[in-house]
């Protein structure tokens, strides 16, 4: 790439993302969205001759819940993270409401005898945890909203309605990032986490130098052009990274004599 445009550090304001989340805040010091749950179903249905209610809402993404605990649904959040330090959390409840339920709530169910979720931990009544690991070069750090409490002796679900949050990343120098996504890893990670234009800058990458070599070619000998993003490990799928044959101006004309250029032909594959 010739030239590269660079992205300034504060990207979101007030954008509305799903019918749940709208991004307030994105930037490399912190994450701040707020939460609304404008509507959710409670729906009766028949389990071993017994009338129970199934919650769900427009967007869950998860089942919180180990078998035979009440099946709440979720909402999973995946970002990424500075490679160093730990994130630090504020969630503030803003407006909940109860509900009593008609029958009792349905029950996780599995044929398997394991932990569905053994790194899922609430500490907070509803958010989660912070559940590190790493996609590809990239740190992340998960978060699952939690927007009911049930309470089994009651009968009744406490509904969270609306919430803020605010992510707050440990310091870490970011590096510039092109403004585009040259790949399809990059749109990947693009759809996975929240904040992954500003993560990408956090990301290590070493470029992998080659030299090139000279012509003339060894004869008899058939030579493979692999060509990669210039960095080690992550989205690489070459053997000869950037491996390049020089073949100076100079020397065509002693092989073709004076020529246009546009006789000059590079044959490639992918």
């Amino acid at each position: 790439m010739i030239k590269k445009k660079w992205l300034p550090i504060l990207l979101l304001t007030a954008v509305s993302i799903s019918a749940q989340v709208k991004v307030i805040e994105n930037n490399n010091s912190k994450f701040t969205f707020s939460w609304e749950l404008d509507h959710f179903d409670t729906i009766s249905v028949e389990k071993n001759e017994k009338k129970v209610i199934s919650l769900s809402f427009s967007g869950e993404n998860t089942l919180i819940g180990e078998v035979g605990q009440p099946a709440i649904p979720g909402f999973s959040m995946l970002f990424g993270t500075p490679p160093e330090g730990h994130v630090d959390i504020s969630f503030s409840p803003q407006e909940i409401k109860t509900l009593k339920l008609t029958s009792p709530l349905i029950r996780v169910f599995s044929s398997l005898d394991e932990t569905r979720q053994p790194d899922l931990n609430f500490s907070s009544v509803w958010i989660s945890d912070p559940m590190y690991s790493k996609t590809g070069n990239v740190k992340t750090v998960q978060f699952v909203i939690k927007p009911f409490v049930y309470d089994s002796a009651l009968n009744t679900i406490k509904v969270l309605t609306k919430a803020t949050c605010t992510i707050n990343f440990p310091q870490y120098i970011s590096n510039p990032v092109s403004s585009s996504f040259r790949s399809d890893f990059d749109r990947m990670m693009n759809n996975l986490l929240w904040n992954y234009q500003i993560a990408r800058g956090w990301c290590k990458r070493k470029l992998k130098k080659k030299t090139a070599k000279s012509y003339p070619l060894e004869p008899d000998e058939a030579y493979v052009f692999k060509i990669g993003d210039g960095h080690t490990d992550i989205n690489e799928a070459t053997t000869n990274e950037n491996g390049i044959v020089k073949i100076t101006g100079s020397k065509i004309l002693d092989l073709f004599g004076r020529i246009s250029i546009n006789q000059v032909v590079l044959f490639g594959s992918l």
